[in-house]
């Protein structure tokens, strides 16, 4: 854990862009987050990186999200007004596109402006309404001139291109958003692509690249809402600081997954660098040794990848260990905000396949 976090100040409505972001961000870690204004999804918050201000306090955030509507906007240091022009605030802009074949399937793509102010591609959305990890690259998708000289996506953090069937002339019809929150924000995030995230990431001057963490075939669909494919899994890995234990507190969510877990059958170990008593640590949020299959404390040169196997699942707060599993283990890798996605059926056992 760090000793110091920089701070960015949330601010809205409580509107629908608000609560999408902060589903996004509610078990980060990267700042201090302090929010004003944004209703009642704060109050939903226990994770101590979150704490509710008043808006008459004196702040100097280092970063603010502006929301307001379906809209955000990403304020600096010495940007001090936020943008009234409602049409500037998030273009929109339609046009037509020659048809290419890699658009086949694909009914949606966002892409995020880099610190270095280049696009990154960041996920699409299929016809089927899933998400689908196929780089595209914005310059192929809307042309070098649009992406240069359109005021639609002058200042944009983020890009949505909305892309219609094939028409005549065998061209499409396209939209083109910025800075525009979408419910398909919460699909990505089931391959572990979390929008909200990558927004602070690039407010923090950092550069961005998504890698699918998920499946395709360990996903499905249970009375319409998307679920993760359990029931042949293997063990279930779990880190200790920041994923079950954050600042001394019980990330309550995430232990009572990992209890459920051990009910239904599964084995669940726990993978940790953690330099203090495990067990000690362990006994702050009501568990102990016994509650796990194994306990393995990852020395200084290891990679937690040396230990998690392909059937596995592997759950971490921390995306350079994610990352690490998911490249060399090809495992399902799982950030706390993605356990909404899991579904446990009391003694009946795990969403499977045959639950579409």
């Amino acid at each position: 854990m760090r000793d110091c976090y920089p701070v960015v100040l949330l601010e809205g409505d409580g509107c629908n862009a608000a609560s999408l972001f902060f589903e996004g961000i509610r078990y980060s870690t990267h700042c201090e987050y302090w929010y004003t204004g944004c209703g009642h999804w704060g109050n939903a918050f226990s994770f101590p990186h979150m704490t509710a201000i008043t808006s008459d306090e004196s702040l100097d955030p280092w970063r603010s999200f502006f929301f307001e509507g379906n809209r955000f906007e990403i304020l600096y240091p010495g940007k001090t007004s936020r943008v009234n022009d409602r049409d500037c605030f998030a273009r929109s802009k339609s046009c037509l596109i020659p048809e290419q074949s890699f658009l086949d399937g694909i009914k949606q793509v966002e892409y995020i402006k880099n610190a270095d102010g280049e696009y990154e591609y960041l996920c699409s959305l299929s016809w089927d309404n899933l998400p689908a990890h196929a780089p595209i690259q914005l310059s192929s998708l809307l042309g070098n001139d649009l992406i240069n000289d359109d005021l639609a996506l002058q200042g944009a953090q983020l890009i949505s291109v909305r892309i219609g069937p094939k028409g005549l002339a065998n061209r499409r019809s396209v939209v083109v958003r910025r800075n525009t929150s979408s419910s398909v924000w919460r699909l990505y995030r089931l391959i572990g692509i979390n929008i909200p995230l990558l927004l602070v990431q690039v407010a923090l001057g950092r550069r961005v690249k998504t890698v699918p963490m998920v499946d395709q075939e360990d996903i499905t669909l249970i009375d319409g809402c998307p679920k993760y494919v359990l029931e042949e899994k293997g063990t279930f890995w779990f880190d200790l600081d920041e994923t079950l234990i954050c600042r001394d507190l019980a990330v309550t969510d995430v232990v009572q997954l990992c209890c459920r877990l051990r009910k239904n059958g599964k084995k669940v170990n726990l993978l940790t660098r953690h330099a203090k008593d495990i067990d000690a640590t362990l006994k702050l949020i009501g568990l102990n040794y016994r509650d796990f299959g194994e306990v393995v404390r990852v020395g200084p040169s290891e990679k937690k990848s040396s230990y998690v196997l392909p059937e596995d699942v592997f759950i971490d707060n921390e995306y350079p260990q994610r990352l690490d599993v998911r490249l060399n283990c090809k495992a399902m890798v799982l950030d706390l905000d993605q356990i909404d996605f899991i579904r446990i059926y009391g003694a009946s056992g795990f969403a499977n396949r045959k639950s579409v």
